[in-house]
């Protein structure tokens, strides 16, 4: 894990966050996320903005989040439809046209 908390530092180029690949963005989320650097260093390292760091943190923390809660389904009943005879009749045959 140190290994690619050393190695964020992706490019000196002006606006290297526009650039930067998913993977590289990754790093950038997992550097800020462990706390191990500062938010200003890794956007430093990156030649990115503090701004751009927080918010690859937050894509993280949310995915994170949703890993490990994902979101409960409700039982609500979402419509109501009443089987009838004569819907069953209509429903069979159109069925056997299939």
């Amino acid at each position: 894990m140190t290994n690619i908390l050393n190695s964020t530092a992706i490019s000196s180029t002006p606006h290297s966050a526009s650039n930067m690949t998913a993977g590289q963005k990754q790093l950038v989320a997992v550097a800020a996320f462990t706390g191990i650097k500062t938010v200003t260093d890794i956007a430093q390292e990156n030649n990115s903005s503090r701004k751009f760091v927080r918010k690859q943190k937050g894509i993280a923390a949310d995915a994170i989040e949703s890993a490990f809660h994902p979101k409960s389904f409700s039982d609500k009943v979402l419509f109501h439809l009443p089987v009838t005879r004569l819907w069953i009749e209509q429903l069979v045959l159109s069925l056997s046209f299939v």
